[in-house]
């Protein structure tokens, strides 16, 4: 996809500012929701930045535009298992953007 293909300084102080800041706030939306006993306890900030990239790129091989037509679902189907109560026991430890960075 010509749209992922472009270089840019991922290290660049605004990039790593603006991504702190997304983080910080993605996590205290994370801990209302828990507290509210809305969003399933055993999920991390890593696990949703993840998704999130996974939703916001074309698998490889398809045509850029045409992942705008199954966004929406994969979306609601993203959403719908943070819900809790939990339906099932997630495999692993939840992702944390540590976990992220060593990787």
């Amino acid at each position: 996809c010509p749209m992922m293909s472009s270089t840019f300084d991922q290290n660049h102080p605004d990039l790593e500012a603006a991504r702190k800041r997304i983080e910080e706030l993605i996590g205290e939306i994370m801990e209302r929701a828990m507290a509210a006993g809305q969003l399933r306890t055993d999920v991390d900030v890593g696990d949703v930045m993840v998704v999130a990239s996974q939703l916001s790129r074309p698998p490889a091989g398809t045509a850029c535009m045409s992942i705008d037509r199954f966004v929406h679902r994969h979306l609601q189907l993203f959403l719908d298992g943070l819900r809790a109560p939990a339906p099932s026991e997630l495999p692993g430890k939840a992702a944390t953007m540590e976990d992220l960075r060593r990787s």
